[in-house]
């Protein structure tokens, strides 16, 4: 067996920033080494701290670092990838503090127990999400099937499966007052990123500090850079102090550059973050796509209500097309294209949201994580809302407004089936809308809200001709107003007789609760009974059949024995009697 702790176990196909420490499979073959700080566990190690390496972890850890190799040389994010060895990290230091194997022919048991402290978690302790005690299974679980040998379709599942974690994810369902709170908090987000965007100019950035920016809601938006003690007035102090204050907050001077200056950094970032978040809302791409993008010509095409950004080449006029937007944006975008180069941010970086780094430079990979966005929501008190909500909340507010699947799926750039899966939220007024549309296409006897069927249904209801002025409006909603529209027809059975005496029956119940006014006017409720006895009457004036149907309607109706359609109905009037 070779020599382990020589052989290369880092990844040299990641990038590191200049604070951050690479990974290193070494440490895993050292008990006890997985816990402590990544920036300390080599040290650590080389010190003798955690022993001799575990000979027998040997083979396993090769087999992980080769697998994680395979994903990087496949192409996976490095997000993605970043994600796995973190959950692997978590994996075995769980494992070195319960004594777990770490070998190949254990690795499977080892695997089940961490599950079952996972589930531990999530349900005795209460700290951990069921949705993210899946997901780290499931991390785990793709890496450990593939260095053991398993090369089916979906490693991760077959071993998942071997456990009682299970995907439980649910989507919550939106009422009235919590869509609408939902879209008002958005809304009010969105109306701070175009504060932010229209405040920070150019002469604003490069103007004194410390700066205010005011907000359509009232509010006021401080932004101190690097000043310390805002509220000492520099006129309380003389000499050096006094002089070191007044250049501390003083304007740029015209030749100085923005980005060279420390104490003008968050507010660069604090612009090119809320730029960043609205063109996400508005093209609905994902962060790391939009983070990525290069600074290029473009040429813009209208399609309906939207224009296409097309990427545009050098030496041709078509071009690749890049991403979709609202007709308004163009205007914001050209001002944010302009702004970028008066800054000088364009000449410091060719990335279109680009980010000035001053102490710390990140990795090519990183990602934005809208630090100056939260402080100043925080200040303010708003809701904040990262890249997927504002993309869930474009989805959904699509799918509301246009009600196609397949026309909100190809503006998001997704398939439908992964638009259901990831972003609808279902909404019960929606869902309500649906199941009536479907149940009129597919079942035509409860087009009409009452007795009878509809002989002109989606029609405008009209009176029936000599109905009292007092009398229910038509209307293709209750029972009762579909009872007075020229569109109702009876229908000559037992059934409908004995249907129409129960309904008579209750409004009956519900007349006797009413006290009159002053004016004595009539309950609609009487004209109902009215109504319902006519019709009655006229069904028993046709034969001795229907006479004899109408007859034992009203028998049982007088006996107890009410129609289902109405029987909940009569029983809870006879509470209230």
């Amino acid at each position: 067996m070779p020599d382990t702790t020589r052989t290369d176990l880092t990844f040299p196909q990641l990038s590191y920033g200049t604070h951050q420490t690479e990974w290193d499979f070494q440490v895993l073959l050292y008990k006890g080494a997985a816990a402590a700080r990544r920036d300390k566990a080599l040290l650590l190690i080389k010190d003798g701290i955690y022993g001799e390496p575990q000979v027998a972890r040997a083979e396993l850890v090769t087999s992980l670092h080769h697998e994680i190799s395979a994903n990087l040389a496949r192409g996976c994010s490095p997000h993605f990838v970043i994600s796995k060895l973190n959950a692997i990290w978590r994996f075995i230091k769980w494992a070195d503090l319960s004594d777990s194997e770490i070998t190949g022919d254990s690795i499977k048991l080892s695997f089940i127990g961490w599950t079952e402290y996972l589930l531990e978690r999530v349900h005795l302790h209460k700290n951990l999400s069921p949705q993210v005690a899946y997901c780290l299974a499931r991390r785990v679980a793709d890496i450990v099937a593939r260095s053991i040998g398993f090369r089916g379709p979906n490693p991760a599942s077959w071993l998942v499966r071997m456990t009682r974690l299970r995907n439980n994810s649910s989507r919550k369902v939106l009422g009235n007052q919590a869509d609408k709170a939902n879209l008002e908090e958005t809304f009010e987000f969105g109306n701070f990123l175009a504060d932010v965007c229209s405040g920070l100019t150019v002469e604003v950035v490069r103007g004194a500090l410390p700066v205010t920016l005011p907000l359509r809601t009232g509010q006021t938006l401080l932004i101190a850079g690097l000043l310390k003690n805002l509220g000492t007035d520099p006129e309380t102090f003389t000499g050096v102090k006094k002089q070191r204050l007044e250049v501390s907050r003083a304007p740029l001077n015209e030749g100085d550059s923005v980005v060279d200056d420390n104490r003008r950094t968050r507010l660069l970032t604090l612009r090119v973050e809320a730029e960043l978040l609205i063109f996400i809302a508005q093209s609905a791409m994902n962060l790391a796509q939009a983070a990525s993008l290069r600074r290029e010509s473009y040429r813009w095409q209208s399609e309906g209500e939207d224009i296409v950004a097309y990427r545009v080449y050098k030496g041709r006029r078509g071009g690749e097309a890049v991403f979709r937007c609202f007709r308004a944006y163009r205007e914001h975008w050209k001002n944010y294209l302009s702004w970028l180069d008066e800054t000088g941010l364009s000449e410091a970086s060719d990335k279109l949201f680009p980010f000035v780094s001053t102490r710390q430079i990140p990795p090519q990979h990183a990602l934005p994580t809208f630090q100056a966005i939260r402080f100043s929501t925080g200040q303010l008190g708003l809701a904040r809302f990262g890249p997927r909500s504002l993309r869930k909340a474009r989805v959904n507010w699509l799918l509301r407004h246009s009600g196609s699947l397949a026309l909100t799926a190809d503006m998001a750039a997704h398939s439908r089936q992964t638009l259901l899966r990831h972003y609808e939220e279902p909404h019960h007024q929606r869902a309500a809308v649906e199941i009536s549309r479907f149940h009129v296409r597919s079942d035509p006897n409860v087009e009409s809200p009452g007795p009878g069927f509809c002989v002109a249904s989606g029609q405008i209801p009209i009176a029936t001709p000599g109905s009292a002025v007092d009398a229910p409006a038509p209307d293709c909603i209750s029972p009762e107003g579909c009872l007075f529209c020229d569109h109702h027809r009876d229908v000559l059975s037992a059934d409908y007789c004995w249907k129409l005496a129960s309904h008579a029956h209750l409004k009956v119940l519900e007349v006797s609760l009413y006290k009159p006014d002053a004016t004595g006017s009539v309950h609609p409720g009487v004209r109902v009974i009215e109504r319902i006895n006519l019709k009655l009457n006229e069904i028993a004036a046709g034969s001795e059949v229907q006479a004899h149907w109408v007859s034992d309607a009203r028998d049982s109706v007088r006996a107890g024995r009410y129609h289902a359609s109405w029987e909940g109905h009569i029983q809870l009037f006879e509470i209230l009697g």
